[in-house]
């Protein structure tokens, strides 16, 4: 499964496991994930769903480290 989504005025393709390098907006400092919402496009390889430009209700969570 993958999805596509939006973060800081760019677009990125995000899968389970992968590593993304972005600009990250502010998070508590207790924070360990972070839950983006803007999603366009979701496909588990069979089924596609496409956002008008958001998937209603889909979101990713995220865990991060700073640099």
């Amino acid at each position: 499964m993958y999805a596509i989504i939006e973060q800081g005025g760019k677009q990125y393709k995000v899968a389970d496991g992968d590593t993304l390098y972005i600009e990250l907006t502010e998070v508590a400092p207790d924070a360990e994930t972070i839950e983006l919402d803007k999603i366009l496009f979701v496909s588990d390889g069979e089924k596609v769903k496409i956002g008008t430009p958001y998937l209603e209700g889909a979101k990713v969570i995220a865990s991060f480290k700073t640099t």
